[in-house]
């Protein structure tokens, strides 16, 4: 083809292009080695949408708290009843003596004699019976990878133990935990749940809530349950008597 009819054909070309509206600038580089070119006009029919909500993942844990030593233990557990005191002077309609009519210096046992319930091992007793147990009410994980834990990811969800208590005796629940400050548990004590009520909001103390009761419902069967309105793992709870 000459060289005249191949101007007369780029004349034509960039006419029509013209009155499209479509400028060489528009139109990008040409095809090299066989690669196609890419217009603007081609990019513009890509629209970026926003991602779908994701439920978030359950929060990664760190490791547990370590265990209190019997001092802490005891000086975290004098501080818990004075606290209780103190409300009850405040506001005598809280009516808390009864539930927690222990002295500041009552001993905490040792370890052997306590009870240890955990994710993994989230029962003891026999089963055909009542027994001391937890339940993980819309946990988001409940596992031992990467830790033996139950994890809820904001304020939905509870945690329930449930135990046998012999009507007299003083208890003391010490339970692992990680985040949720501050935790809400509520002592619901009687078979039929419509004994015994009382409400208390707790802080972690180096990982860790004591919650001391005295079995004052002449009913065995306590419930316990703990929550929060944030992010928070649970790891164990030691069930221990004092008397």
């Amino acid at each position: 083809m000459s060289i005249r009819g191949t101007l007369g054909k780029l004349t034509v070309i960039g006419i029509a292009l013209a009155i499209l509206g479509i400028t060489p600038a528009m139109l990008g580089p040409w095809e090299v080695q066989g690669q196609k070119r890419t217009t603007e006009v081609e990019q513009g029919l890509v629209r970026v949408l926003p991602a779908n909500p994701v439920a978030p993942l359950a929060t990664i844990a760190s490791n547990p708290p370590a265990p209190l030593s019997p001092a802490a233990k005891q000086r975290l557990l004098q501080s818990v009843l004075t606290s209780l005191r103190e409300q009850q002077k405040a506001n005598p309609k809280l009516n808390v003596g009864k539930l927690f009519a222990i002295s500041n210096t009552i001993p905490i046992p040792p370890a052997p004699g306590t009870l240890m319930l955990t994710p993994t091992q989230p029962y003891f007793g026999n089963n055909g019976g009542f027994v001391d147990r937890l339940t993980f009410f819309q946990a988001d994980f409940v596992g031992s990878s990467p830790e033996n834990r139950a994890t809820w990811n904001g304020a939905n969800g509870l945690l329930k133990l449930s135990i046998t208590a012999v009507p007299g005796k003083t208890y003391l629940l010490d339970f692992s935990v990680k985040g949720g400050a501050p935790m809400y548990v509520a002592l619901v004590g009687g078979v039929q749940y419509s004994h015994t009520v009382f409400n208390m909001e707790m802080n972690v103390t180096y990982g860790h809530i004591l919650v001391p009761f005295v079995a004052s419902d002449p009913h065995d069967g306590w419930d316990i349950y703990v929550s929060s309105h944030t992010s928070w793992t649970f790891y164990a709870v030691e069930i221990i008597r004092l008397n």
